[in-house]
């Protein structure tokens, strides 16, 4: 959405790849960056995400996949430069990986949106989770559910990738939050609390689950930051029978405004 300068630079690059087609997702984008891509690229097909006031990356990558026949799926963002033999080069290195994605120490960050997997992985895993708003931690959620079903994560190299070097506001222009640490920071804060509940109750949350948890983060952190004061989230969970006791279970997240600040500081 609203990437359009970026686009032009980076699907030429995408569409010269060898044993792949390529599949771009315009989301209700104002440059109208799919009339583009089918005037110039007509090869390519465009998904279209119409009546979208904001960004979902989540729900954007999404949207692709039922456009997707290959057994492998390569995501990677309007701004990401692929050299010419990036796909051939990754296959010709892979072993029995399921999933591959850029180093998240050494690598420029500006590169962590490139994601290789397998369908029949990514389909068992739920794909993204397109509940997360604002900018940053979807592909982290998608990582740490991976592991948890017992997935490895495999390191692919990005000496075959360059980017588009660009601000933050570029980043956030099409997100509710301007700020990429708040964003960054409440989807962490999302995806660490359904990562708990989930592994107690030992099942994916369903969506309407998943987006009440999400509202609830929103409008506690959103009161911690305006008026300074301490909030929390209670979670009752379904209670368990342990050696013929039953026991009630409830989870509680308290945010301060120190913690948000220690949070936010540490996502930068």
């Amino acid at each position: 959405m609203g990437r359009l300068e970026h686009l032009q630079q980076s699907l030429p690059l995408a569409i010269t790849q060898q044993n792949s087609h390529c599949i771009v997702v315009d989301y209700s984008c104002p440059e109208n960056s799919g009339d583009w891509v089918e005037n110039n690229h007509p090869d390519v097909t465009v998904v279209r995400v119409p009546g979208q006031n904001q960004f979902n990356l989540s729900a954007a990558r999404n949207a692709a996949i039922d456009h997707a026949t290959g057994e492998w799926l390569l995501f990677i963002d309007a701004d990401a430069l692929l050299a010419p033999k990036f796909i051939s080069t990754i296959f010709s290195r892979i072993t029995t990986e399921s999933a591959l994605r850029t180093d998240p120490v050494n690598a420029d960050k500006e590169k962590m949106g490139t994601f290789l997997i397998k369908r029949k992985l990514f389909d068992k895993i739920g794909g993204y989770d397109d509940v997360m708003q604002g900018w940053g931690y979807e592909d982290i959620d998608l990582y740490l559910r991976m592991e948890r079903a017992g997935h490895l994560l495999y390191i692919m190299s990005d000496e075959l990738i360059d980017t588009i070097t660009h601000s933050d506001k570029i980043r956030t222009d099409n997100y509710k939050w301007k700020d990429v640490n708040l964003s960054r920071g409440i989807n962490r804060y999302y995806a660490r609390i359904k990562l708990d509940i989930e592994t107690l109750l030992r099942k994916a949350l369903p969506k309407q689950e998943r987006s009440n948890l999400y509202k609830a983060l929103i409008d506690n952190i959103s009161k911690t930051i305006e008026f300074g004061k301490p909030s929390r989230i209670e979670i009752a969970l379904d209670a368990e029978t342990y050696r013929d006791i039953k026991r009630n279970r409830t989870l509680i997240y308290q945010f301060s405004r120190e913690e948000i600040s220690t949070l936010l500081a540490a996502e930068q």
